[in-house]
């Protein structure tokens, strides 16, 4: 196992960004500081061949307010808030609408544009740092953050780890996309996904959760049996229409939430690739890259539903929800999440 460190490019006002590659007999990561961004996933087929599966650039410049995330940290409250606002401990708080000048996406595009601090910890692992002021993007609290990068074995891991010195709401999550044939081929119609859920959260027009927590049965985002996603996203269900495909909260079962049950599993048959995402979330936001155009890595052509992100998250809008599982973290506590993808071949 190694950890190898080299300059990726520099930012506009000079600063370097640096990308560490962890590499053991099985799978290899390669991580950028700018925005704590998983750039590369290189993973065995099932001819034993080494397949990049996550969307990325060659520089740095077009990560630079890239409105599709690829691979990045995203914070401090990932998905969407309604109208950019909320009430904590009986004070309102509003944040920067960068969606539409109507919602806060993403945290305002806040951790996922900044340069982290970064180091080697050991052989299989990287850590990247970041410390949001009080007040930036409109969150209350100092807001000290920490994203661990690691693999072992088949399995690729990424830790959350964040302390606040106010009353604050934290949400962090990792957007990348994947394909098991690799960054470079068709879209993700035929891979075969089971979800760990029997309920979702429709959304309203600006895709934000309506309040009301639905079952999936006997509606498109039923994939408690395993099932191609292109049957999904080809039907006219009225939320799927909406959204031009999936873009919701899948509400995770509680014998899902304990890194022992996948949350989700992800197939495709030509490569023989089998992807299993554990976490300790309470939800799964999946979207199947609706919007996608554009080019990546080694000039490879980006269209709608090139790939999937599995983001593992909190609810979204869930300040506004009280009835949703709630992001609040106090004062001094620590905020803490951890996510594994298992790769295998079939």
């Amino acid at each position: 196992m190694s950890v190898d460190c080299r300059i990726f490019d520099r930012l506009p006002d000079g600063r370097e960004v640096k990308a560490y590659t962890i590499t053991n007999d099985i799978i290899s990561v390669e991580v950028i500081d700018f925005g704590a961004t998983v750039r590369c996933l290189f993973v065995p087929d099932k001819h034993a061949r080494m397949k990049d599966i996550v969307f990325g650039y060659d520089t740095v410049k077009p990560y630079i307010n890239d409105g599709k995330y690829f691979g990045k940290t995203i914070g401090q409250c990932c998905n969407r808030i309604k109208n950019g606002e909320f009430t904590l401990n009986g004070k309102s708080y509003q944040l920067e609408k960068n969606e539409n000048g109507k919602t806060c996406l993403h945290g305002a595009d806040e951790y996922c544009n900044k340069l982290w601090q970064s180091e080697k910890l050991n052989d299989y692992a990287v850590k990247m740092s970041y410390i949001s002021p009080d007040g930036e993007k409109g969150f209350p609290g100092n807001v000290k953050t920490e994203a661990i990068f690691s693999i072992d074995g088949n399995v690729f891991k990424i830790e959350y780890k964040a302390v606040s010195d106010k009353d604050t709401i934290i949400n962090l999550t990792n957007h990348s996309y994947f394909n098991l044939n690799g960054y470079n081929h068709s879209d993700i119609c035929n891979h075969i996904m089971s979800v760990c859920a029997r309920k979702y959260l429709p959304t309203d027009e600006n895709n934000v959760p309506t309040g009301e927590i639905e079952s999936v049965e006997n509606t498109p985002f039923d994939f408690r049996i395993a099932k191609p996603i292109g049957e999904a996203i080809e039907s006219d269900f009225e939320q799927i229409k909406k959204c031009n495909g999936i873009d919701h909260n899948f509400c995770l079962r509680q014998k899902c939430r304990d890194m022992n049950v996948p949350a989700i599993i992800l197939a495709e048959g030509k490569s023989g690739i089998k992807m299993s995402v554990y976490t300790d979330q309470t939800g799964i936001q999946i979207y199947t890259g609706n919007f996608l155009d554009g080019t990546g890595k080694n000039s490879s052509s980006i269209s709608k539903y090139s790939g999937v992100a599995i983001e593992a998250q909190g609810y979204p809008d869930a300040i506004n929800n009280p009835d949703f599982p709630q992001v609040i973290v106090k004062s001094g506590e620590e905020y803490s999440s951890t996510t594994k993808f298992v790769f295998e071949t079939m």
